[in-house]
This record gives C-alpha cells, structure tokens and sequence, in this order.
C-alpha cells in the first residue's frame, strides 16, 4: 500500500500523469520509477541543457542553472512531463543502438585495419578520430589560439612594440572566421556540443 501510495503521489499529483496505474505503467513501482521517472528526467536535462546552452553564454553559469530549474519546473507543473516520458524509452533505446553500432564498427575496422568507420576521419595525437570529434577539436583548437592571439595583441600593443601586430591580427580573423564556420553545426548536434562544453570547461576557455 505505501508503495502504491507512492506512485500515486510522484505520477499523478506532481507529474500529472493521470494514466497510471494503468498502461503503460507496469505496476512493479521499480521498474515504473526507471522507466517513467529517472529516464524521462534524464532525457529533460539533456533537452533542457542544450536550450539553456544556445540562449545563454557559458560565462552565466547561475542564470543557466535558475533557467534551467524553471524549464523544469514548467515542464511538470505545465502538465508536459508526460509526452517527455513517451518519447525518452524510445530515445534511448535509439541512443543505445546507434552508439553501440558505432562503437563497434569504429572499433571493427581499426582492428581490421580497414577503411575508417565514417567519412572525413582525422588523426589527433596518433588516435584515429571520426569526423564529428575532429571537428570539436578543430573548434577547440581554433578558440585557444584565438584567446592566446588576443592575449598577445594586447601586451604587444601595451609595451608599444607593434612589429608583429598586422600579422597577429590577420591570423586572428582567420581563426575567429573558422570557429563562425564551425561553431553552429557542433551546437546543433547534440553529442557534439555536449562534447565542446565539456572541453571548453577543461581548457579554461572564456
């Protein structure tokens, strides 16, 4: 009975989901709390976390997170958690296959020493990388030197020795031109931008 009780309260007066306990629930309460709770809430991060990342910068972490709180909270206030819940079991069950397909076939021809598994496949480091993580690199390559240039232009423009300065100031445009270029088709990607971030948080970037 408490755990019957328990559900009704977590699924029906605060998530709102007035289907249960019928279908699609299961009745088991463990499985019903993985399956409509903790892997519904997952996917909402995720989904939350990639809209906070496009309408504010990195630097203002503390109206992300309040953002992203509120985003939440809506969602399950507004009565949407459960078309979340709907669509999270077949979204990862996708996850899962599409990462475990490309896993092992990366895995599979670098073994075999084949062909690499994707189009446009890049070395780092002497590690054999797919596209999508050459062009996170690519992008995260291209901000470092852009800060270090921007840093230099600076100091050299401070201790009046502007020798160096156009030719700084041309590979800057060509940098900041690179990362416009690459910038907006790693933050649609999902994998990609969470990726980027990740990076951007270990290299200090601005």
């Amino acid at each position: 009975m408490a755990l019957e009780d328990i559900g009704q309260v977590l699924f029906v007066d605060i998530l709102k989901m007035s289907q249960y306990p019928g279908s699609p629930f299961t009745g088991n309460i463990f499985n019903d709390l993985v399956m409509f709770f903790f892997i519904p809430t997952v996917f909402i991060i995720l989904v939350v976390y990639m809209m906070v990342a496009r309408v504010l910068p990195a630097d203002y972490k503390g109206l992300r997170f309040l953002l992203g709180i509120a985003a939440y909270l809506f969602i399950i206030v507004g009565g949407y958690y459960s078309l979340f819940a709907y669509l999270a079991g077949p979204y990862f069950l996708f996850l899962i296959l599409f990462m475990g397909l490309l896993f092992y076939f990366t895995r599979h021809f670098q073994r075999t020493g084949g062909a690499p598994a994707l189009h446009g496949s890049a070395t780092r480091g002497g590690v054999n990388e797919t596209g999508a993580d050459s062009r996170v690199h690519q992008l995260i390559d291209a901000e470092i030197e852009a800060e270090e240039l921007e840093t230099q232009i600076k100091e050299a423009k401070h201790l009046a020795n502007p020798q160096n300065v156009p030719q700084m100031q041309t590979r800057l445009s060509e940098l900041k031109s690179t990362i416009r270029r690459l910038k907006p088709s790693v933050q649609r990607n999902p994998l990609e931008s969470i990726q980027y971030q990740n990076l951007r948080h270990k290299h200090h970037l601005r």
